[in-house]
């Protein structure tokens, strides 16, 4: 059984990089140990067992272009083929509408690309160009229905004779329309990225199937935690920052402290961190919610602190001095696990029966 991450190696985002959630929620899901497999199994399954996954590198997002200007790229990935090694690439942009010059950005991303695999030409010795193959995938994360990018080839305006013959291609390419894309699959594959779209299916959903989804999703990643524990807590920052920059306040006031309870029964006290951040970044906005989890969070504390005195009192009162491992315990403890530790305690012959 793979061994657990320790919490220092859980990212934890910073206060810019939750402003910006609702513009940069591509680049969130890209941060996805598992993004690459799990995307493929969505989008591209026969390509999938194509490639050697454990050597999958991403490129730089930003490439210098011919005409000297910098472009960034949503996700751009190198990956060898397992049949002759040779090097394929994976291009990933995110679209929130329907946009008719996707092509030729993808081809302004992979340009660059291809230059540097171009060898430097010398007379009397060529040598052979051999280019990455390019496999180009589209995310449509907007309302509007969008079947498929106009084609490389369909760009081209011109005198018929040369719109005849051999047109420019990109070749493979995959499209992802969200909000139309089979909620089914998504539920069914259950990696984390899979259960962070279907989540942002039901962005305008009614408060009942947003809530039904969040648990489910939830529930799913439950099942992830032991192999995807980091994706896991991405995930989590995922759906605690949906629901509070896509749902009212109290929507949002109702469903976060499900969200951090059930963190906390995974991530343990790395759990107050994303609840702290949470309340500071609105607290800092001036609104309702985030004084509403600033003073939740502080009415917490207030009753661990309560029940930790409570439950050390009612012990040396009955076992007389706490060693100092029971004390240690009960001093990182919550409420609820103090108040059972109590329960158990009231009837218990010695404090060796004191146990999780």
């Amino acid at each position: 059984m793979p061994t657990r991450p320790r919490h220092s190696a859980l990212p934890q985002p910073s206060p810019g990089k939750i402003q910006r959630f609702p513009n940069n929620l591509g680049q969130w899901l890209l941060e996805l140990r598992g993004f690459v497999p799990s995307a493929l199994r969505l989008l591209d399954p026969d390509l999938l067992p194509e490639l050697n996954l454990t050597r999958l590198a991403r490129v730089s997002r930003t490439l210098l272009h011919t005409d000297l200007r910098h472009r960034e790229n949503d996700g751009l990935f190198t990956a060898p083929a397992l049949a002759d090694d040779s090097l394929t690439l994976l291009l990933y942009e995110f679209k929130s509408y329907p946009d008719p010059a996707t092509f030729i950005q993808a081809l302004q991303y992979l340009t660059p690309f291809w230059a540097r695999q171009t060898p430097p030409f010398h007379p009397g010795n060529p040598q052979e160009v051999r280019l990455a193959a390019p496999s180009v995938y589209v995310l449509h994360t907007g309302q509007e229905p969008w079947d498929q990018p106009r084609s490389l080839e369909e760009s081209f305006a011109g005198p018929p004779t040369l719109l005849a013959g051999e047109l420019p291609s990109l070749g493979r390419v995959r499209m992802l329309d969200l909000h139309r894309f089979p909620a089914a699959q998504l539920e069914a594959d259950g990696s984390p990225l899979a259960l962070a779209l279907r989540l942002m299916q039901a962005e305008a959903a009614p408060w009942s199937e947003y809530q039904a989804v969040s648990h489910r999703l939830m529930a799913g990643l439950d099942r992830c935690m032991v192999t995807e524990r980091a994706d896991g807590w991405w995930v989590t920052w995922v759906g605690v920052l949906h629901l509070s920059h896509y749902r009212t306040v109290r929507e949002y006031n109702q469903l976060l402290p499900e969200w951090l309870d059930w963190a906390h029964g995974h991530f343990g006290r790395r759990t107050e961190t994303m609840a702290d951040s949470m309340a500071q970044y609105w607290q800092q906005l001036g609104e309702q919610r985030g004084i509403q989890i600033g003073e939740q969070r502080g009415e917490a504390r207030w009753r661990n602190a309560q029940a930790r005195e409570m439950l050390l009192a009612m012990l040396e009162s009955r076992f007389g001095e706490v060693p100092p491992r029971i004390r240690t315990r009960i001093e990182k403890a919550d409420a609820p696990w103090c108040v059972a530790a109590a329960a158990r305690m009231a009837t218990a012959d010695s404090l060796d029966e004191l146990r999780d």
